[in-house]
């Protein structure tokens, strides 16, 4: 099980009813750093003509004199500003943790536990847990059994950096590897992502199979317009059992309890 915090926004009831996901750009983040890819690019002649021919789609011709012309010096590292502030948007995360109780989370995600908190059932035939899609676009997906799954990636938290990506020679894996890396500050969320590229700059999301949702959190201070908004939508546009769990506030301790 893996869960999603939101705030008390009109888009999370849009979401709710329609059953989407929604995928943010990396200036959309609350950390800065987090998904702010540093580049690199360096290679010997074949392999910047291959890149301006695949990357910036250049005929051969127009790869070799922009080779000549802009003075590039094999294996000696060159920028390309527009490119690289491009390739940074090309790819979008959504977040999910394994922790439905974790204050830090309801404070910083759920607008000072005024939101809610959804529990997703996955399936796991290998080393990602899956989530299952039900979407008719042509994403990049992962196939299991005939049906259309988004794998989950566990974040990897460093202390410093990744090494700069290079695109002349990483691979796509490299470069999802460095959107799902961040700070060690934030080791406290536990968090799983999926990544993709960006279909549509204005409205990035994802339709998912609704027998997949399977518990809704409520947050101690969510006003009660929106708990029965929600517990509508629960009965009347889900076809499955949805597990409803509601905050008991015990002074006494520092922890969210739910019944």
């Amino acid at each position: 099980m893996f869960y999603k915090y939101y705030p008390p926004k009109d888009y999370v009831i849009d979401s709710l009813e329609k059953a989407f996901l929604y995928f943010s750009f990396s200036d959309k983040l609350n950390d800065p750093f987090d998904t702010y890819l540093s580049f690199e690019l360096f290679g010997n002649k074949n392999e910047w003509i291959n890149f301006l021919k695949t990357e910036l789609h250049y005929s051969h011709n127009d790869a070799e004199e922009y080779f000549v012309n802009n003075n590039i010096i094999e294996n000696e590292p060159y920028s390309i500003p527009l490119f690289e502030d491009n390739y940074r948007m090309a790819y979008v995360i959504s977040s999910f943790t394994t922790k439905p109780d974790n204050s830090l989370m309801w404070s910083h995600y759920s607008n000072s536990h005024k939101g809610i908190c959804i529990g997703y059932k996955t399936v796991k035939p290998s080393n990602f847990n899956l989530i299952q899609i039900d979407d008719k676009r042509e994403i990049n997906s992962v196939d299991y059994n005939g049906i259309k799954y988004l794998p989950l990636r566990k974040v990897d938290y460093l202390h410093e950096k990744p090494k700069p990506f290079n695109p002349l020679q990483d691979d796509q894996e490299q470069m999802i590897n460095n959107v799902i890396q961040k700070s060690d500050i934030w080791k406290y969320e536990d968090e799983y992502r999926l990544a993709m590229k960006s279909y549509d700059p204005r409205k990035n999301i994802v339709y998912y199979n609704k027998l997949i949702l399977s518990d809704i959190y409520i947050g101690i201070n969510t006003d009660l317009t929106l708990i029965k908004e929600i517990i509508k939508i629960a009965k009347f546009v889900y076809n499955s059992d949805i597990k409803i769990h509601y905050p008991l506030v015990n002074y006494k301790d520092y922890r969210v309890k739910f019944d």
